[in-house]
C-alpha cells in the first residue's frame, strides 16, 4: 500500500464478536518516513462507523505494535 498520489487503499476481515464478550480490538504499527498530514489510516465498522484515524507519518511511529 501507498507510494501513489491520492490513493485510497482498504485492507478488511469479516470477524463475529460474540455476545456474551462483545469487545473488539486491534493492534497496529505505525512506520514511516513521511511528514505528517497527509497519509491517515483508521477502523471502520459495519462500513460506516468511524472507530479510530490516525496520521501514518514519522512522528507518529509507534516503534512496535499498540
Amino acid at each position: 500500500m501507498g507510494s501513489e498520489y491520492d490513493e485510497i487503499s482498504a485492507i478488511w476481515q469479516p470477524v463475529t464478536v460474540p455476545t456474551a464478550n462483545p469487545t473488539l480490538s486491534f493492534r497496529y504499527w505505525i512506520a514511516s518516513e513521511d511528514l505528517c498530514g497527509y497519509d491517515f489510516g483508521g477502523v471502520v465498522v459495519n462500513g460506516s462507523t468511524v472507530v479510530d484515524v490516525f496520521n501514518l507519518c514519522a512522528d507518529a511511529d509507534t516503534h512496535g505494535w499498540r
